[in-house]
């Protein structure tokens, strides 16, 4: 969008580019902020690129340019949308039910059942546990992309938004 709006800028300089990036900066900090933990914080500042739309048409902007970046406006709050939705769902809690019961189960047949010899049972068992474990953890971690602290090997990787923001703070 900055890009877009940038080139906009060298015929139709009536209008505040730098109030622009710095809008984009907003968004991109709340975005990052909003995948973590307030899930609806990005929402208002994708919003307020609409003051910046008005200024273009008062710029004299061809309303064609303004229509492509309301569509790349529209398509920040689908992704800002599908982010939260995916965050927020529990997918299949049933089924999170049923595998822990049988990760349960399974742990406590091996522990009562007699395999001879006793230390290959022994590394039988626990191999068996620690694997049924995991899983579990495995799938607690799955359902649930953007941890709140953010820093885990298995939370999705956000650094897209932050090479963005390190493009729009380089005038």
């Amino acid at each position: 969008m900055y890009e877009d709006a940038k080139s906009i800028h060298k015929t139709y300089d009536k209008f505040d580019l730098e109030v622009f990036r710095k809008s984009l900066l907003d968004i991109l900090t709340a975005f990052r902020a909003g995948t973590r933990k307030n899930r609806h914080g990005a929402r208002q500042e994708i919003n307020d690129l609409n003051d910046t739309f008005v200024e273009m048409e008062t710029a004299g902007v061809p309303a064609n340019f303004i229509v492509k970046l309301k569509q790349q406006q529209a398509q920040l709050l689908r992704s800002l949308f599908r982010i939260n939705y995916i965050q927020r769902i529990r997918f299949i809690p049933s089924a999170f039910i049923l595998a822990r019961t049988i990760v349960a189960i399974i742990i406590v047949v091996l522990l009562f059942t007699n395999i001879d010899p006793f230390y290959g049972g022994l590394a039988l068992t626990g191999t068996i546990s620690f694997i049924m474990i995991y899983m579990n953890i495995l799938i607690q971690t799955v359902s649930v992309p953007f941890h709140s602290a953010g820093k885990t090997r298995d939370d999705i990787s956000l650094f897209l938004l932050r090479e963005a923001s390190d493009h729009l703070s380089k005038k």
